[in-house]
């Protein structure tokens, strides 16, 4: 069975999930559960369907409905490596980032460690999958033209 599409529909609902996620805190004394909110809910989706295109070949039509999607990854992409850097390096608070306030250092080291680590994991492995899927379509094509 072909599940490429359904795949894409995840995806799309796995950064709606994340992103929601980060943008319905107020960061209340430094509080960033919905961050781990969002990770929860899309966590399933993200994997699933990073698997799922990692085993299937994209068509041309479904490579091009996830042009959208490629270009939100890419700003999430950005943003993750910016939470990383200032989790990591800077000791900077998660909500600095979300919110753009200063909220001092990290309050909770290990759990913005988490939350960083996976917004960068599920920024670059779904591009990567998108990215090798369509190769692996185009390859296909190349190869069975080459045989004809």
């Amino acid at each position: 069975m072909d599940y490429r599409r359904l795949a894409i529909c995840m995806l799309y609902l796995a950064f709606v999930l994340t992103w929601a996620g980060t943008f319905i805190t107020t960061c209340t004394q430094n509080d960033t559960d919905s961050l781990g909110s969002g990770m929860i809910l899309s966590a399933p989706f993200y994997v699933s369907a990073t698997l799922i295109l990692f085993f299937q070949r994209l068509t041309k039509l479904e490579f091009l409905f996830t042009f959208p999607l490629l270009a939100c990854l890419l700003w999430q992409a950005v943003w993750s490596v910016r939470l990383v850097w200032m989790v990591f390096f800077a000791d900077l608070a998660t909500c600095n980032l979300i919110t753009g306030w200063y909220f001092g250092q990290v309050t909770n080291p290990v759990r913005e460690r988490v939350f960083a680590t996976y917004y960068l994991a599920v920024s670059i492995l779904p591009i990567a999958a998108i990215l090798y899927s369509h190769m692996r379509h185009r390859h296909s094509g190349t190869a069975s033209a080459l045989r004809d």
